[in-house]
């Protein structure tokens, strides 16, 4: 460290044994060597005074910020003028304000220009990167996830009603029964105020990951243009129902609906288009399709499945219905069923071409 006065300025301190305040300190201090060693009595000693600037985001252009700077520091006290060497020009103020603009033309790159002292123009050029994208990566922050405050189905008479007419466990799910007043309570402004003048009681079906509710479905209970609503409390969680109750090292079978899956063992359910399921952890998925061989969605996302090279139950001749659930009712043993007929690569082209002829 230079001898001389400390950057770092404060209220005036006493000496030892009681001796009266002084304005000034030594030039040298008790500790000064050659060689820069720390002066440590030189420390937090001197004149208080004020320091501090703004920065202020420019709209009209992403990227430039604008910045105002109060800087009283005098140079030519900053330990200058005990050095032969000083250049006064380079240490001469003319203000006390800096003005500057800085602007990101990239995530690596900054351009800065400002004026300084009253005399002085800069302009510097700032890289920065790093090897490890951790370091680079925004965290993301998200609010606690919040919880199902809402009854069992079970606890609901039409509810009940309608999933034990389809042979499934009411104490499964729950109900809502004005579904989106409650969504809104979840995801807020989810429906707007048109929307809640038709609101609707709705079974709903919860979707955990991590032992967090991370989205549900509203499966409506009376006559309705849209019969299930997906709603996402986490937009980058998975659509997926019962991810959280399976064995993802064993084979996982997908289904195209929550309540189909609760008829077969270590099942998931889409609730939304396919998707990869591999990144949610499932090594080995079988997938469940609908029973429709004249439906061109269905036979598109077979044919899909197969050219991935996974596998894919397809129905034999004597199942006429049409769906899991479907199959239940008509006394199927649907777990029987897709056990035995599971099938993959050129087997499963095999079946699936015969499959589409019924």
């Amino acid at each position: 460290m230079e001898k001389g006065t400390f950057i770092i300025r404060r209220y005036l301190s006493s000496k030892p044994n009681n001796e009266s305040f002084t304005e000034t300190r030594p030039n040298v201090s008790n500790y000064f060597k050659l060689g820069g060693s720390p002066s440590y009595d030189q420390w937090f000693r001197g004149d208080v005074s004020i320091f501090g600037g703004l920065e202020h985001s420019l709209s009209f252009a992403r990227g430039l910020n604008f910045k105002l700077e109060y800087d009283p520091i005098d140079y030519l006290d900053f330990s200058a003028n005990n050095r032969v060497d000083t250049i006064y020009e380079l240490r001469k103020k003319d203000s006390d304000i800096n003005v500057g603009l800085s602007y990101a033309l990239n995530k690596h790159m900054t351009i800065d220009a400002s004026y300084i002292k009253g005399n002085t123009f800069n302009l510097s050029f700032n890289l920065a990167f790093t090897f490890d994208n951790s370091l680079s990566t925004k965290p993301k922050f998200k609010p606690k996830a919040p919880e199902l405050d809402l009854p069992k189905a079970s606890a609901n008479v039409a509810a009940t009603t309608y999933l034990e007419r389809r042979k499934i466990d009411p104490n499964k799910f729950y109900y809502a029964d004005n579904f989106k007043r409650w969504t809104n309570t979840k995801v807020r402004n989810t429906f707007g105020q048109s929307d809640l003048k038709y609101d609707e009681p709705r079974i709903i079906i919860p979707l955990y990951y991590q032992n967090n509710l991370v989205g549900f479905q509203g499966r409506a209970l009376v006559p309705s243009k849209v019969k299930y609503i997906t709603i996402m409390i986490d937009d980058e969680a998975p659509k997926i129902y019962g991810l959280d109750n399976i064995r993802a090292d064993a084979p996982v079978f997908v289904t195209e609906g929550p309540f189909d899956s609760t008829f077969i063992r270590n099942s998931i359910a889409m609730c939304g288009a396919d998707g990869d399921v591999g990144k949610w952890g499932v090594s080995t998925p079988v997938w469940v399709y609908d029973n429709e061989p004249r439906s061109k969605e269905i036979t598109s996302r077979i044919s899909q499945t197969i050219e991935r090279g996974e596998s894919v139950v397809i129905f034999p001749r004597n199942i006429h219905e049409k769906d899991i659930n479907d199959m239940v009712l008509a006394g199927h043993d649907v777990q029987s069923i897709v056990e035995s007929n599971i099938y993959k690569g050129l087997e499963a082209n095999l079946q699936f071409n015969t499959w589409k002829r019924i």
